[in-house]
């Protein structure tokens, strides 16, 4: 029976003893958060698939390093899934897919519908445009709900640098969305 309420360190000890309900556990736990890490920071569906996958598949081989007094489990994850996409694009040469917006059907006015996919497609073209170290510090704090603390762990930088990466990453996301006409 699979258990994705229960605890990191009792789904790591499960896997680590080979029971499959314990990695499906922690694949359908946190699958979603890397793959929207990848794709926020890549741009690229593609991508986001195959460094997902990989991380995964890196975990096997990591479980042992994994110590939850060090920081939490989707941190781990994350920093894994940040060394496989800059292997990944280094691969690609800097590849840069930007997916199709989510046309979601819904009780909105189709004009409506079209005019929100089309501020987050401007969105996300104008993240995907950051510099590296402004956009991976705006997708982890901003997008992906890591505290700065968190997010300085992954990134092996100070608190203070994410901060200030952050503040400035928002400053120009501002900037450039405004240049294109964007509403803010």
């Amino acid at each position: 029976m699979e258990r994705v309420d229960l605890s990191d360190e009792v789904l790591i000890a499960g896997a680590a003893a080979g029971r499959q309900e314990c990695w499906t556990a922690l694949y359908r736990k946190y699958q979603q958060k890397v793959y929207r890490y990848v794709l926020h920071m890549s741009g690229s569906a593609v991508l986001a698939e195959e460094a997902t996958q990989e991380v995964f598949v890196a975990l096997v081989d990591r479980l042992d390093r994994f110590d939850a007094k060090r920081g939490a489990l989707s941190s781990f994850l994350i920093g894994i899934a940040r060394r496989k996409l800059l292997n990944l694009l280094e691969d690609e040469q800097g590849f840069v897919e930007i997916g199709d917006a989510d046309f979601s059907s819904g009780e909105k006015p189709v004009e409506d519908t079209l005019a929100d996919g089309i501020a987050q497609e401007r969105l996300r073209q104008a993240i995907v445009s950051l510099p590296g170290a402004y956009r991976e510090a705006l997708v982890l704090c901003e997008l992906e709900g890591m505290d700065h603390g968190e997010a300085a762990t992954v990134l092996g930088c100070a608190v203070g640098t994410v901060k200030s990466r952050v503040h400035r990453a928002k400053r120009m996301l501002l900037e450039r969305l405004s240049r294109k006409g964007c509403a803010v």
